[in-house]
């Protein structure tokens, strides 16, 4: 029986490929927001879409030092299964939000709202593995 017990080798697969599906979501994400940037003509120097940066467990995109108008780097999330992704400028909010002097100019939720069926899409996949026993990568 015990050549059978395949948890471990599938419990491993179904985290790698988890691991490697929220990296690949977050880099596309953090570039559809980068789209939304340069669609809405807010790029000047270029500084706010170079500051789009995710960070997963593993890995950070997070552009440089802080300093020179960024934001100190976003903690890693806890989870190898989750991502974050945002803006390191330090004007960045002022920018999506507005201020009382500046109107809105959003492209965060743009730039997600872009990616909402490629996000759905994903997350049925592995829903869809998860559920037939395990993913192969």
């Amino acid at each position: 029986m015990k050549d059978y017990d395949r948890f471990p080798e599938v419990k491993d697969a179904l985290k790698k490929g988890l691991e490697d599906e929220i990296e690949a979501l977050a880099k596309e994400v953090a570039a559809s927001i980068q789209s939304a940037i340069q669609s809405d003509d807010l790029v000047k120097t270029g500084n706010l879409m170079e500051s789009v940066y995710y960070k997963t467990a593993k890995t950070s995109t997070y552009p440089g030092e802080a300093g020179n108008d960024l934001l100190p780097e976003m903690p890693a999330p806890e989870s190898s299964t989750e991502a974050d992704i945002g803006p390191a400028a330090s004007y960045a909010i002022y920018q999506d939000m507005g201020t009382i002097h500046i109107p809105a100019r959003p492209f965060m939720q743009p730039g997600l709202d872009a990616m909402h069926d490629t996000i759905i899409e994903r997350l049925t996949h592995i829903d869809a593995l998860i559920e037939k026993g395990g993913y192969r990568a």
